[in-house]
């Protein structure tokens, strides 16, 4: 539930562009997304009742929702371990440096790494296994719970998760790789002194 608000109100710069809600609105007393969190908190309370109808059906709500979850953890390990090892993520003392390449040599845009990370061949070994924990768990997300497998006890999460990912994969093809523009960077401008050109062309880079 946490990870659906968090992504509900990370994507309120487009929902605001369209006017189509306000569900991205903080709350000026609380500093919080309240209409989101009520919103995600309805939603799994409905979820709940699905075990009130049928036991099966809320096993494989539970399923899809391991499974999407999981897989959403390891593709972003994956992606930081390939750029771990690649290369593309510089040092905080490296990311003004107007002396060294904004792009790697496969043409992507270095990233920075936050105030906190494990270095070298540890941070490397804790995204390896990461990754196969991660996989592990998405690998039998989608097993049934019984050792005999009617169709009344099947896991149907390998199918509703196999549905979402297409039509995922053809709805970005088709028109939300047109509209996407990548989430909003805030930036300190007491960090910039007076190199906000760089910033700029990194940041215009980023969004071709």
């Amino acid at each position: 539930m946490e990870n659906l608000e968090q992504g509900m109100y990370t994507m309120k710069p487009s929902i605001r562009k369209k006017g189509r809600t306000n569900i991205h609105q903080v709350s000026d007393r609380t500093s919080i997304p309240v209409y989101a969190v009520a919103f995600t908190s309805f939603i799994a309370c409905l979820l709940a009742l699905v075990n009130i109808g049928s036991t099966t059906a809320f096993n494989g709500v539970i399923s899809v929702a391991i499974a999407g979850l999981f897989s959403s953890y390891l593709l972003t390990s994956s992606l930081l371990l390939y750029r771990r090892c690649t290369g593309a993520i510089l040092p905080p003392s490296e990311s003004f440096d107007t002396d060294s390449q904004s792009t790697t040599s496969d043409g992507m845009v270095h990233a920075v790494w936050g105030p906190w990370r494990l270095p070298g061949a540890i941070g490397i070994a804790n995204n390896v296994f990461a990754c196969a924990y991660l996989s592990f768990v998405f690998f039998f997300s989608f097993w049934p719970s019984f050792a005999e497998v009617t169709p009344a006890n099947m896991n149907w999460a390998i199918l509703v998760t196999g549905t979402i990912a297409v039509i995922s994969a053809v709805y970005y093809a088709v028109w939300a790789r047109k509209t996407y523009h990548g989430p909003v960077v805030e930036i300190d401008e007491r960090d910039l002194s007076g190199r906000v050109s760089v910033v700029e062309q990194r940041l215009e880079m980023g969004s071709k």
